[in-house]
């Protein structure tokens, strides 16, 4: 009986002994070593290639999107697609002075919002567009502002 009892231990500690190992190179045989690969950096004329590339599907993407667009009835929208983003987030931020009039203006109107200035152009005495790129967080982002100060921006 002792030797049924060792025998069935020693075959249950192979098996388990062949399943650990067959689990073992499986797992050695997934495991890619990033060390051990070779660095593949872009030469100049591939990084310029693929940029020029990129830029020609953004554009394709960006005149695709104008002609639909057109077939839609024409709404105003703050936010739209820009093909060269590269040149709009390295540009220069808004002066620290058309912020604080953005800010002010746009506080104007959060408490005069009751009075439909915006509904109202009769009374409106001047319309001014602003494009701004705005650095939040110490990122850049990219907005396209286009408000309607009306009579606001005068009476700053």
């Amino acid at each position: 009986n002792t030797d049924y009892t060792a025998t069935s231990t020693n075959k249950h500690k192979s098996d388990e002994q062949s399943a650990l190992n067959r689990i073992l190179q499986q797992t050695a045989s997934n495991i890619i070593d990033v060390g051990a690969l070779e660095c593949h950096t872009l030469e100049q004329h591939e990084y310029i290639e693929r940029v020029r590339m990129y830029n020609q599907r953004l554009n394709t993407l960006y005149t695709q999107k104008v002609v639909n667009k057109k077939a839609l009835p024409d709404v105003n929208k703050l936010l739209v697609d820009l093909p060269s983003t590269e040149r709009t987030l390295s540009a220069q931020p808004i002066s620290l002075t058309d912020y604080s009039m953005m800010l002010a203006c746009s506080q104007k109107v959060k408490k005069k919002n009751h009075e439909n200035i915006l509904d109202n152009p009769e009374n409106n005495k001047e319309s001014v567009s602003h494009p701004a790129t705005f650095r939040v967080g110490g990122r850049a982002s990219v907005s396209l502002l286009q408000c309607n100060f009306f009579s606001l921006y005068t009476s700053i």
